[in-house]
């Protein structure tokens, strides 16, 4: 028969699990955070080349269409590469 484990085991092996999870929830936050950046910092660089503008004034007219258009700027980003009419 093999020997229970302690309670003290068993409570840190749950806080283990716990903890786990809330690191892997935040790992994938993160990746999903640090990829819209990415389309956002490509969108900027293309609307800075095609206007021939710096990269703050490309950002901010990103900034403004989303507003306007009630869109986050992870949305309007992909759009300067293709036509988005009616996507929401």
């Amino acid at each position: 028969m093999s020997p229970r484990p302690s309670p003290t085991a068993a409570a840190l092996g749950l806080q283990n699990r716990v903890t786990y999870a809330q690191y892997r929830d935040l790992s994938g936050q993160l990746q999903a955070t640090l990829s819209s950046r990415v389309r956002i910092e490509q969108a900027k660089g293309m609307l800075a080349e095609r206007w021939s503008v710096r990269a703050d004034r490309a950002f901010m007219a990103l900034r403004q269409y989303g507003e306007r258009h009630k869109r986050r700027r992870t949305r309007v980003g992909p759009c300067t590469t293709r036509s988005c009419d009616g996507e929401p």
